[in-house]
């Protein structure tokens, strides 16, 4: 796995993102608080959230868990249809 923060990959222009990112990931020793960083550098819109008990499928394994989060996330940026 590339890594985001590695100096020797070409240099991310991120400066001009504005649009939400929903990060989902199960809670590891994997993920460290420096890969949370790195992600939320993403975009100032960057919602980070880690669920316990669940795998690489945490919209098959808990489904209400992970729509309730992607439907918190739409609603924070206004971006359900009317």
């Amino acid at each position: 796995m590339v890594s985001l923060w590695d100096p020797s990959q070409p240099a991310w222009d991120l400066e001009n993102v504005r649009v939400p990112v929903l990060v989902m990931n199960t809670s590891s020793s994997f993920y460290t608080p420096e890969y949370e960083a790195c992600l939320r550098t993403l975009s100032p819109k960057t919602d980070y959230r880690s669920f316990e008990g669940v795998g690489h499928f945490l919209m098959l394994e808990q489904p209400a868990v992970f729509n309730k989060a992607l439907m918190d996330m739409l609603r924070e940026f206004d971006l359900l249809a009317k």
